[in-house]
């Protein structure tokens, strides 16, 4: 059964308002020293503090601003917010699609 939505509102797919983006399994060191970024896995979505760095660039970047879920697992389900560096493999970042800001 489909509710009714507030006027001037409307349906849409969640996949033409939001970018989900996966993120890989990297290199990972276990201090931070210059040149690295941390690395975003389950554990930083619930304590927002960064124990892993990467020096590998080939990633998916997260930038405060971006929501993050985790994905699979018993932890799936988990969000973050505000956290910066390589997204994990087991986590995925959403963005809103940015013509749809305009255009829903």
């Amino acid at each position: 059964m489909q509710k009714t939505l507030p006027k001037g509102w409307k349906w849409v797919k969640l996949g033409d308002v939001i970018q989900i983006d996966k993120g890989k399994k990297m290199e990972l060191l276990e201090s931070y020293g210059e040149n690295l970024t941390p690395y975003i896995g389950i554990d930083n979505l619930r304590t927002n503090q960064y124990a892993t760095f990467t020096k590998d660039t080939n990633g998916l970047l997260c930038i405060e601003t971006a929501l993050l879920i985790a994905l699979d697992g018993a932890n799936a389900g988990t969000i973050g917010y505000g956290l910066k560096g390589y997204v994990g493999s087991t986590i995925a970042r959403l963005r809103p699609v940015e013509e749809s800001i305009t255009k829903y």
